[in-house]
């Protein structure tokens, strides 16, 4: 598992995808930051969840966990997604 993204997603843990993550995750993608865990009491588990891929926070491209913390923003985030194999649009609401 990864380290998790500050104070930003409380209980998401991410891991900065990669060509042995792609396989060791099936993924379809090498791009991306992994959902590698999704604590039960996180106010995102409805939202997100393990194994999810982001490919983009707020319309930025983002291949590390530092490129997804400059994305982000308090209020409301549109993340970029790729859910085994569906791409769509998350909008989650940070503090």
């Amino acid at each position: 598992m990864g380290p998790e993204v500050g104070d930003l997603l409380e209980g998401v843990t991410l891991s900065p995808n990669n060509s042995d993550r792609k396989s060791e995750w099936d993924l379809d993608t090498s791009e991306g930051v992994i959902v590698t865990a999704v604590d039960a009491r996180s106010p995102y588990g409805k939202k997100l969840a393990e194994g999810m891929v982001i490919l983009e926070a707020n319309r930025i491209e983002v291949n590390s966990i530092g490129e997804l913390e400059r994305a982000l923003r308090k209020g409301a985030n549109s993340l970029f997604v790729n859910a085994r194999g569906k791409r769509g649009y998350v909008v989650l609401r940070i503090p």
